[in-house]
């Protein structure tokens, strides 16, 4: 699995020396809680937006993290999280024992998930078994 700086600076490591730990006591902790994914224990339904500009890395000038004033690369994603994020969840898809299935809603963003006629329409649909629309659910 590859991981990605989301925060970069001419510093090396900047957010893990502010945390004060080392690469090489980040990554195994971070594996470590990873290999918890195949634990699973019931189905899961993994849901949510894209297709909306959403903020990915924030780039600091050399001795200016974290005070100063990062330049931002934007993304994909639901306004909120960034598709890379979002996208963990199909990393369980092959390795969980019970069903998991990804589903994706375009231009969606991640406060909106929940009031979303379509996300509300789809889970109605797997709660309730048949296809409904919005307004049948809540009558």
């Amino acid at each position: 699995m590859d991981y990605e700086v989301s925060i970069a600076s001419k510093e090396k490591d900047p957010f893990l020396r502010r945390l004060k730990m080392s690469k090489a006591g980040f990554w195994p902790l971070l594996l470590t809680n990873l290999s918890l994914v195949g634990v699973i224990i019931f189905e899961l339904h993994c849901i949510h937006g894209y297709g909306v500009k959403t903020m990915e890395t924030l780039h600091y000038a050399q001795n200016k993290f974290p005070d100063g004033t990062p330049e931002i690369q934007y993304g994909d994603g639901d306004g909120t999280v960034n598709l890379r994020s979002l996208d963990f969840c199909k990393n369980w898809i092959n390795r969980s024992k019970k069903p998991v299935t990804y589903k994706t809603f375009d231009k969606t963003e991640h406060m909106q998930t929940t009031s979303s006629d379509e996300v509300v329409n789809y889970i109605g649909e797997l709660v309730f078994g048949t296809k409904y629309e919005t307004n049948q659910i809540f009558e």
